[in-house]
């Protein structure tokens, strides 16, 4: 598990977290305050919950040079990728690998991750605050 806070906390409530199809079907009839993206991919590996669905869907698709990938959308795919289980609030990113056993050589992949989410998020909260 790897938990990195951001310097200040956004100004808005919000949790992203990655899903597996079995918890998707589950947890659906409790659902009420899903923003839907409209990204294909995203919706079936992510549950954005956030009242201010503007300001999230602009959070997530600020383009954001010099990264691996243009957004935080991209990113978040991106790390889905790599087996992590996901969670980002408007405070922390956490990380979490869905195997059985962490290796050693397991952990700084997962750290430089979560650090790297955290960066991006920070620029995509700056260009918000810019609009």
């Amino acid at each position: 598990v790897c938990e990195a806070y951001l310097p200040a906390a956004i100004n808005f409530p919000f949790e992203i977290k990655s899903e597996n199809v079995i918890y998707q079907v589950l947890a659906s009839p409790f659902r009420n305050k899903e923003v839907k993206v409209d990204i294909p991919g995203f919706e079936n590996s992510f549950f954005v919950d956030c009242d201010e669905e503007d300001t999230i869907r602009r959070l997530l698709g600020a383009d954001l040079p010099g990264g691996r990938t243009p957004n935080l959308i991209a990113d978040l795919l991106l790390i889905k990728k790599s087996s992590f289980q996901l969670r980002i609030t408007d405070e922390l990113v956490y990380l979490k690998n869905e195997g059985e056993f962490l290796e050693a050589a397991d952990i700084k992949p997962m750290l430089n991750s979560a650090l790297y989410l955290v960066k991006r998020i920070q620029s995509a909260r700056e260009k918000l605050e810019k609009v």
